[in-house]
């Protein structure tokens, strides 16, 4: 899901209660900020629109989004309990309340995507917010990420695309188009999308990782370092483990050293965490490691 949205006008329900309406505005702009700060402020912001006017639909969709963030992402940290199940709960409520909102149909779309890997049921409502809104941009970008999961390379291209054209600087859709590319195999134009991405949220930390694992797939291993551990507002944790592969990339005895410090590695998500911890053991050459992490992945999962 993309981290940017338009928010719903106030006229399309006329008895929505003002204080409501703008918290459920101050959440969309913290939410577009595509930093962990800013969703962790979304939520809270979300979450007074709803106990101000709990038949404001958008606010459940944006509550829905936010909760979505926080259980996908590894670099939130606000310790929130059942946030997926959260999340789908106030998207359908959102479509229980309205169910014309694209916006509700793409939250749970991204969620029934990520977090219950229901394909089939994603697809239903991505299609549905676009068929609802063709201007509204989430919709095309988080059918791109299904797309990208079932290969079909050419059609994801497309609908992030179509995202890209509709939201040119939203750093999401410009990450998400550098992971199309990525797959596609186009190394220099996945960079180059990954850092526009940046250059928009310097401190959104997706583009970061992402340029990482192309510097790994490349065989540069203290390229990889610097990608993870050069940013504004990095992680510690990350910084850490930037630091041990640093040391790594000059030094090969100490992989130990490196696999410790992403055993380290901190998460909301077990399962998120987990991946992580797969990807980057793989790099570092700790096989046995990386596919004790990537089992681990898929039973939290």
């Amino acid at each position: 899901m993309s981290r940017s949205t338009t928010p719903t006008k106030p006229e399309q329900r006329a008895t929505v209660d003002a204080r409501a309406y703008e918290a459920y505005l101050l959440g969309r702009y913290q939410l577009n900020r595509s930093t962990n700060r800013g969703i962790e402020e979304a939520a809270r912001y979300f979450e007074q629109a709803v106990a101000r006017d709990s038949l404001f639909a958008p606010a459940h969709a944006g509550l829905a989004d936010a909760m979505a963030q926080i259980s996908f992402f590894p670099d939130i940290r606000l310790p929130i309990a059942g946030a997926v199940d959260r999340a789908e709960a106030a998207a359908r409520r959102a479509i229980a309340l309205d169910s014309s909102l694209a916006e509700a149909h793409a939250s749970l779309g991204f969620i029934l995507l990520n977090g219950k890997h229901d394909w089939m049921g994603a697809e239903q409502q991505l299609r549905r917010a676009i068929a609802l809104d063709s201007n509204y941009a989430p919709a095309p970008a988080g059918l791109s990420d299904l797309l990208t999961l079932q290969k079909h390379d050419s059609a994801a291209l497309a609908a992030v695309d179509r995202a890209l054209h509709l939201e040119p600087t939203s750093p999401t859709t410009r990450f998400r188009r550098g992971a199309v590319l990525l797959q596609l195999g186009r190394y220099d134009e996945a960079v180059a999308e990954e850092r526009t991405a940046l250059s928009l949220q310097p401190e959104y930390l997706q583009p970061q990782v992402w340029l990482a694992q192309i510097a790994f797939l490349r065989g540069d291993l203290a390229g990889m370092a610097r990608e993870l551990g050069s940013r504004p507002g990095t992680d510690p944790d990350v910084a850490k483990v930037s630091r041990a592969i640093a040391d790594l990339a000059r030094d090969p005895s100490q992989r130990p050293a490196a696999g410790a410090a992403i055993g380290s590695l901190r998460s909301v998500n077990e399962a998120l965490n987990a991946v992580w911890q797969s990807w980057l053991y793989a790099a570092v050459g700790a096989t046995d490691r990386a596919l004790v992490a990537f089992e681990r992945a898929v039973r939290g999962g």
